[in-house]
C-alpha cells in the first residue's frame, strides 16, 4: 500500500497593501521625521512638536508620491531588471499608481496651507522630484537633484518655522545634499558587481560630508554621535572597501539609515533633549528594511 503524497498549498499572493508599502518605499519614511526635526532645530534651536507632525505628514505624502512616480517612470526598465516590483508584476495597476501620485502630491501641499513660504518650498520640492524622475537613469546630474530634494526638507522646515533660510540651514543642507547625492550615485551601480570607476569615486566622495560634519560640531554629545556616524558609514562600506567588486545593495540600506545619524548630530548641537527623535527614526528604518526594501 503506497503512502499518500503530501502536497504543499501554494503560498498566497502578496496583498495589495504590501504592494503599496513596496512601491512607496515606506521603510524609509522615518528619515523624513528625522530630517524635519533637524531642520527645525538648526533654524530655531529646538523642535515644535505640532510643526514636526504637520511637516512630517506633508512630506510623507510628497515622498510617497515621488516614490510611486519613480516606479511609473522606471516601469519599462523594471520589467527587465526587477520584474517583482509592484507595477511590472501586476500587483498594482498603472492607473491606480497615477491616481495615488496626484492625490498624494495635492494632500502634501494642502497640509502646508498654513505656511505660505513652506508651501512654496513644497512646490519646489515637487518640481525637483519630477526633474529627478525624468530620465534619471541616464541623467548624470540626477544624484545631485536627489540630494537637493533632501536638503529642501531643511529649507521647508526653516521657512515654516521662521519664514527665512538661516545660514546654518544652508550650510548643513549643503552637506546633507552632498551625502545623499553620493549615496544615490553609489546606488545607481546597484545591479553592477564590478568595481567601476564611478563606484570608486563615490566611495571616496562619501567621506567629504562625513568628515566635514565632524569639523562643524563641538558639543560633547554631538561629537560622540558624529563618531558613531563615522563608524556606521565605515561599517556600511566595509565590504566594498575589502572587495570593490561586491554588490552595492547591502550597503545602501545602511547608508540611508545613517541619514538619521546625520540629523542626530545636528539636533544634539541645538537641543539635546530632542536627539531621541532621529535615533528612534534610525532604529525604525533599520528594522523596517528587513521587511521592505528601501531602494
Amino acid at each position: 500500500m503506497s503512502e499518500p503524497k503530501l502536497t504543499l498549498a501554494p503560498s498566497p499572493p502578496p496583498s495589495v497593501l504590501r504592494a503599496w508599502l513596496d512601491i512607496t518605499r515606506i521603510s524609509n519614511a522615518p528619515t523624513l521625521v528625522s530630517n524635519v526635526a533637524a531642520g527645525l532645530c538648526i533654524a530655531t534651536g529646538t523642535v515644535d512638536p505640532a510643526m514636526l507632525g504637520v511637516i512630517s505628514l506633508s512630506l510623507l505624502c510628497t515622498y510617497s508620491a515621488g516614490m510611486i512616480l519613480n516606479d511609473l517612470c522606471d516601469e519599462a526598465v523594471d520589467r527587465r531588471e526587477r520584474p517583482e516590483r509592484p507595477l511590472p508584476s501586476g500587483r498594482l495597476s498603472r492607473r491606480s499608481a497615477i491616481q495615488a501620485t496626484v492625490i498624494l502630491f495635492i494632500i502634501g501641499l494642502l497640509l502646508l496651507a498654513s505656511f505660505p513660504k513652506g508651501m512654496a518650498a513644497g512646490t519646489a520640492l515637487i518640481g525637483l522630484i519630477f526633474v529627478y524622475n525624468w530620465r534619471h537613469k541616464v541623467n548624470p546630474v540626477a544624484p545631485l537633484v536627489m540630494g537637493a530634494c533632501r536638503s529642501m526638507i531643511y529649507v521647508m522646515a526653516a521657512l515654516c518655522a521662521t519664514g527665512a533660510i538661516p545660514a546654518q540651514t544652508q550650510s548643513m543642507g549643503g552637506l546633507l545634499m552632498l551625502y545623499v547625492a553620493t549615496v544615490t550615485w553609489l546606488a545607481r551601480d546597484e545591479s553592477n558587481v564590478k568595481a567601476t570607476p564611478s563606484r570608486l569615486a563615490a566611495l571616496g566622495t562619501l567621506w567629504i560630508p562625513v568628515l566635514m560634519m565632524g569639523i562643524s560640531v563641538h558639543q560633547p554629545v554631538a561629537l560622540i554621535l558624529n563618531l558613531v556616524f563615522l563608524i556606521w558609514v565605515t561599517f556600511a562600506l566595509r565590504n566594498l572597501w575589502l572587495r570593490p567588486d561586491s554588490p552595492v545593495g547591502p550597503s545602501i540600506g545602511k547608508l540611508l539609515a545613517a541619514i538619521c545619524l546625520f540629523d542626530a548630530v545636528l539636533v544634539a548641537t541645538c537641543d539635546v533633549t530632542w536627539v531621541a527623535v532621529p535615533l528612534l527614526a534610525m532604529a525604525a528604518v533599520t528594522v523596517l528594511h528587513r521587511y521592505i526594501k528601501g531602494t
